[in-house]
């Protein structure tokens, strides 16, 4: 789905945050801070922000 240096999702990606920040009051802080580093992450195709990510998250029992 995502390709390094595919400046389509780079747009897409910085929309959803520009939409995120207008909506901080509503989602909340941390949620749109998660948000906003896994968009760009996959936007700028760091692998590395991925992986640690996915070591914060909730894990469901």
């Amino acid at each position: 789905m995502f390709e390094c240096g595919n400046n389509g999702w780079t747009l897409v990606a910085y929309a959803l945050m520009v939409a995120m920040a207008v909506s901080i009051r509503f989602l909340g802080v941390w949620l749109v801070t998660l948000l906003a580093v896994l968009l760009l992450a996959l936007a700028l195709c760091q692998t590395y922000w991925l992986k640690v990510s996915a070591l914060l998250a909730p894990k469901n029992a």
